[in-house]
């Protein structure tokens, strides 16, 4: 699992994540979060994701540090991956370009 997040972490950087600089304006499209009548839509950058996808960093680079130094134990370390899992499934994306289709 963790290898699967990882490689998620490695091309987001590679698809933009990275850099808060771009050549080109961030194009906003529409979403909504579930297909509900009463759901307003919200437009969502790729800077927003990338800013989300942050907290997934940081919960695999904590919970890795804690379990390599012996403060956690594998349970509790799979349990931060699952966490981490559902904290990058509710990034919300603009549904198109790399950084969307990475995430």
């Amino acid at each position: 699992m963790i290898v699967a997040v990882g490689a998620v972490a490695i091309i987001a950087g590679l698809a933009g994540c990275a850099s808060e600089a771009s050549a080109t304006p961030e194009a906003t499209i529409d979403v909504t979060a579930t297909p509900s009548l009463t759901t307003p839509a919200t437009a969502v950058t790729d800077k927003q994701s990338c800013e989300e996808f942050g907290d997934v960093s940081t919960i695999l680079q904590n919970a890795s540090a804690d379990l390599h130094s012996q403060r956690m134990t594998q349970q509790e370390y799979n349990g931060w991956l699952q966490l981490a899992s559902r904290v990058l499934g509710r990034i919300p994306t603009r549904g198109e370009g790399d950084v969307s289709n990475t995430i």
